[in-house]
């Protein structure tokens, strides 16, 4: 089966309305798109948007950033900056 995500990677109204279609196979195409293409700001931002989980204090949280570029500090210094 094909990307979607990396197909319309340029066209967000597509790319939300793959996601609200079938939020688990855009899931699933996040993560190999983003192996894919591991700098991607598009693709950085729906993996904050769809791992996003409001936290009882109001601070934002997320369920964790993998290594979007394999760089063990990148993940670290993307994961302060949402602190």
């Amino acid at each position: 089966m094909k990307n979607e995500i990396v197909t319309n990677i340029d066209a967000p109204e597509k790319l939300e309305r793959l996601y609200r279609r079938d939020k688990f196979q855009f899931e699933d195409w996040l993560v190999e798109a983003i192996k894919m293409f591991p700098d991607s700001e598009t693709l950085r931002v729906w993996h904050a948007r769809v791992n996003y989980i409001p936290s009882p204090s109001g601070r934002r949280e997320n369920k964790g950033l993998m290594s979007l570029s394999g760089n063990g500090r990148k993940s670290l210094a993307l994961r302060r900056r949402l602190q």
